[in-house]
């Protein structure tokens, strides 16, 4: 479950603990799940945080969470600030674990599609309307 290099140096640029009150009522909830998730990964891997090390700690993610686990993430969420805030953005952190924690497959069908060897290549084919007319630019 490691987020795209994009979103990690996003969530990465995030200080939690810096913010006050109203800044982290701004910060998106997905933002909120990768920060539990760091810490839960961290917590499972014997405390080692590996905070100089992005890419490790990136690695740590378990693939797939158990139901006690996402219990434990939830817990977790309400733990990111001193401060809690009870904001929409934890509601939402909160509602999402389940959606949020489970990698994501392509559908057999689609993939049936694309190892099609069909597929491999792309050949520019003049596509015609019932009425005749031509659908690709010239």
């Amino acid at each position: 479950m490691c987020p795209f290099s994009s979103l990690r140096d996003h969530v990465d640029s995030i200080d939690l603990g810096a913010l006050d009150q109203t800044d982290v009522a701004h910060v998106p909830y997905i933002v909120l799940i990768i920060k539990a998730l760091q810490t839960f990964a961290a917590s499972k891997d014997g405390g080692n945080d590996n905070a100089d090390s992005s890419s490790d700690r990136w690695t740590n993610y378990p693939a797939r969470l158990a139901l006690k686990e996402k219990k434990e993430l939830r817990n977790v969420i309400g733990k990111l600030v001193e401060v809690k805030s009870d904001e929409e953005n934890f509601e939402e952190a909160v509602k999402n674990v389940n959606p949020y924690c489970v990698p994501y497959e392509i559908p057999h069908e689609i993939k049936q599609i694309l190892d099609d060897p069909a597929a491999a290549t792309v050949e520019l084919r003049t596509a015609a309307t019932e009425d005749g007319s031509n659908l690709t630019q010239q």
